[in-house]
């Protein structure tokens, strides 16, 4: 069953637990295109767009991919991303706050 209408980001969906989360929304809404952001590309993730959460200017790509819903897996101290969400008006989610804890469960 497709629960979700628009594409997504997962910014540090290359990561460990970004990956998770891709496979679980991708297996969730398998119509949707599940996009992943990471500060280097690889031509083996066609899916795959420039963004670097230091690095604001990358996020035009954001808006270039009709992104929806932007899911937060990667360290952002200066909450760049989600500032660019809030003035776009995009959905945001984070699931970086025990990014440690989350890391030691899925890693064996």
């Amino acid at each position: 069953m497709q629960r979700l209408k628009n594409n997504i980001l997962v910014v540090g969906g290359k990561g460990l637990v970004g990956n998770k989360i891709v496979e679980l929304l991708k297996g969730r809404n398998p119509g949707l295109e599940i996009l992943v952001g990471s500060r280097n590309l690889s031509s083996a993730m066609p899916n795959a767009i420039q963004i670097d959460v230091e690095q604001p200017e990358t996020f035009s790509a954001i808006a270039a991919k009709h992104i929806a819903l932007v899911v937060l897996c990667a360290n952002d101290k200066s909450n760049h991303i989600l500032k660019y969400c809030i003035d776009n008006g995009l959905d945001f989610d984070a699931v970086n706050d025990n990014l440690e804890e989350i890391k030691q469960k899925y890693q064996h």
